[in-house]
């Protein structure tokens, strides 16, 4: 009887496609050269009897059974193979199987830009068969230390694979017949990690007893497989104002300037009233976030639109309910501020075609696209939100976007990788300049956040790779982009709110005629806080200066 028998489930590689975070380790094993005819099971625990045709891989993060130790034990003395990855909360375990004596500590070292902070990215050192190769996690345990530093006599038996600072984070031990062999990470399994350094080849032989680099390469390159039933871009929620214009009876008099302390006081008081509906899908969108990366609110009073300007600037003799309606969602997201470089620094600007514009990347154009872009993605004080009000629509005009979550399972865990990696540099926009600029900022990644919480800056017409490698993932991310993306056509009484942290946008483009009829939207920017800006900002307009 073996082990597979037990767990029919996880009798294959297809068995992590309920696993996103594990989905590189199915690439892993599909690479292994047939190991030797024995199958490789990934679970967290064992129910039953093993025999030792099959290598268990366990990965314990916390409390372990007993019955797991147990089948784990018969398994090692019966003469198979087996690798543990445990965290901080298991490693304790691994003593009650192996001669073994796990830290109660992680190894970390302090950053090399703050020594006052712990860095969690640590890098280990092969030795013996794996000499040479890295590897590379949040956190490693040490597994041969103990609280004073010493060693057990016991745990000079155990032989090192893999060294923090002299301790072993990965090593193999002789259990009767068997061999164990324990990684001090649950993390360096993940997709986070697999693709990085040498890991895939230090996982691999960790399985299979034989150090093949060629794996790395299988699973840099893995592009997991689309969900049954699944694919295209997750639609935008809309949420239904319903007609309520509870809002109109609060707009401040006329005198009252759109942008003053007191017309923004005025809309962060009128939140309470509005719509049931909107309010609560605002709330749920700002803690929770949505997998499109932006919600569209319908049906909001916008009040009598007079003809479209020519310019974004010109006065039009409209009152300030649509303006009103934008500040007070916007006050229920955060702060909301401007730049001094685009339209003067307003709190509300006007998004309409222009004649000088037509073929330029800015907001003001209609005859090119807008590439897709996180809006300022070279500024150090980034909007959180962007919040989009459509006064007049044009069907032609579709507002473009794409969320990371939609795009992270169809890039390879190598692109993945080298996107986490401060290997980019952006542009600064024309409109912050007048011109395009040749300066880049700083190093940066593309991809922050968590694995199932991921983050992008991102701007396909100002953003570049600082060598062939980081090119060639951006330029798969754009790729990706590009197919997987959605388009809305706004309509008067839409307020599209979007997700600068998770979700790019960009526009069609259109046939601008320039007659009063053309496309009209009102834009804000919104922050979480303030006070990050406040060294430059000059009361809600941003000043940063840009050579």
């Amino acid at each position: 009887m073996t082990l597979l028998d037990h767990l029919p489930a996880l009798s294959s590689p297809d068995s992590l496609l309920g696993r996103p975070h594990l989905s590189g380790l199915r690439a892993l094993l599909a690479a292994l050269p047939a190991n030797g005819g024995r199958p490789v099971a990934v679970t967290d625990h064992l129910d039953g009897g093993t025999g030792t045709n099959a290598v268990p891989v366990l990965i314990l993060d916390g409390p372990t059974p007993a019955r797991t130790l147990d089948h784990l034990r018969r398994h090692l003395t019966l003469g198979g193979r087996a690798v543990v990855a445990v965290s901080p909360q298991s490693a304790p375990m691994v003593a009650q199987i192996a001669p073994i004596q796990p830290a109660d500590r992680i190894m970390v070292g302090p950053r090399a830009d703050d020594p006052l902070v712990m860095d969690p990215h640590v890098v280990g050192s092969g030795t013996g068969p794996l000499d040479g190769l890295r590897l590379e996690a949040d956190d490693l345990v040490s597994l041969l230390g103990t609280d004073d530093g010493t060693e057990t006599t016991a745990a000079r038996s155990v032989h090192p694979a893999v060294l923090v600072a002299d301790q072993a984070v990965v090593a193999a031990a002789q259990v009767g017949t068997g061999m164990l062999v324990v990684v001090g990470s649950i993390g360096a399994l993940t997709n986070r990690w697999i693709a990085a350094a040498d890991n895939a080849t230090v996982l691999a032989w960790a399985i299979s007893g034989v150090t093949d680099p060629s794996v790395a390469a299988s699973v840099g390159d893995h592009l997991p497989r689309p969900t049954p039933g699944g694919g295209g871009h997750a639609a935008v929620q809309a949420i239904d104002n319903g007609g309520d214009d509870t809002l109109v009876a609060l707009v401040p008099d006329p005198d009252v300037a759109i942008g003053s302390v007191a017309f923004l006081q005025a809309a962060g008081r009128a939140g309470r009233l509005l719509s049931p509906e909107v309010h609560d899908a605002l709330c749920d969108f700002a803690d929770a976030g949505a997998p499109a990366g932006a919600i569209l609110l319908k049906g909001l009073p916008i009040g009598d639109i007079p003809a479209t300007p020519a310019s974004p600037v010109d006065p039009t003799g409209k009152d300030h309910l649509s303006e009103f309606v934008l500040l007070t969602v916007a006050r229920r997201l955060g702060q909301p501020i401007g730049y001094e470089p685009e339209h003067g620094g307003d709190i509300v600007q006007n998004l309409l075609p222009t004649r000088g514009d037509l073929a330029r990347q800015t907001s003001t154009s209609s005859g090119v696209e807008l590439e897709f872009h996180t809006e300022t993605a070279f500024h150090p004080h980034k909007p959180r939100f962007l919040l989009l009000l459509c006064l007049r629509g044009d069907p032609q005009a579709e507002t473009l976007l794409c969320s990371i979550s939609q795009v992270m399972g169809k890039l390879p865990l190598g692109v993945q990788q080298v996107l986490r990696e401060p290997r980019f540099r952006t542009g600064v926009d024309e409109s912050f300049t007048g011109t395009r600029s040749d300066r880049l900022g700083n190093a940066m990644a593309v991809l922050g956040g968590t694995e199932e919480v991921p983050t992008f800056t991102f701007d396909a017409d100002l953003m570049t790779g600082l060598d062939p490698e980081a090119s060639d993932a951006l330029e798969a991310l754009r790729t990706v982009i590009r197919e997987e993306h959605i388009g809305l056509a706004l309509e008067a009484g839409d307020l599209l709110v979007v997700d600068n942290s998770v979700s790019v946008h960009g526009r069609s483009s259109f046939a601008a005629r320039f007659d009063g009829t053309d496309r009209w939207l009102q834009r804000t920017f919104v922050v979480t806080d303030l006070a990050a800006s406040a060294t430059n900002r000059r009361g809600r307009v941003i000043t940063t200066p840009f050579a």
